[in-house]
């Protein structure tokens, strides 16, 4: 999941060191804070790189990515799935 993050993932920033609204490209790997499962393929991440925060989702039987929360929310069927967080996070591994 921190490849998928790494390569697709822009954050738009309004951090201190950078002007509002710039894009910052997701250089760093990153780390997953906190993992969750749900009753279908989607995996949701907690994940922190470069001082953002942010969550992404990750579909383990079609592939299928989302970076960030304000993605996930405009999904017409966001809503419809529940997750559960992973602990430990160590459990889970191997889906990284």
């Amino acid at each position: 999941m921190l490849d998928m993050l790494h390569k697709h993932c822009v954050h738009v920033t309004g951090r201190d060191d950078a002007p509002a609204q710039t894009k910052v490209k997701i250089v760093d790997r990153g780390s997953v804070k906190r993992l969750y499962n749900s009753d279908s393929a989607w995996l949701k991440a907690d994940v922190a790189a470069q001082g953002v925060w942010d969550t992404a989702y990750y579909n383990r039987r079609t592939g299928e990515f989302v970076c960030g929360q304000k993605d996930w929310n405009k999904r017409a069927d966001a809503a419809k799935y529940s997750f559960n967080e992973i602990q430990p996070l160590e459990a889970a591994s191997d889906w990284n």
